[in-house]
């Protein structure tokens, strides 16, 4: 196998992530993370978008530009 060998780039094997996908799918997971030590970083994201959300946009006009986008692709 070539590749990283170590940090946080490390090369894992087909055979790990196929493993993974499945546990994942077995066990109904909403994010499988692949390799799992690197799931604090993948659920990162999504406290971020919800705390952008929260902050950045005030009252309904998140619902206001979804009305306005879907009257403008009719």
């Amino acid at each position: 196998m070539g590749g990283n060998k170590e940090g946080p780039w490390k090369m894992i094997t087909v055979e790990e992530v196929v493993d993974e996908i499945l546990n994942g799918l077995e066990d109904r997971a909403e994010l499988v993370v692949i390799p799992k030590r690197k799931t604090l970083v993948a659920k990162a994201s999504g406290f971020f978008r919800r705390y952008i959300e929260k902050r950045g946009f005030k009252g309904n006009e998140v619902q206001e530009a979804i009305e306005l986008a879907k009257s403008l692709s009719n």
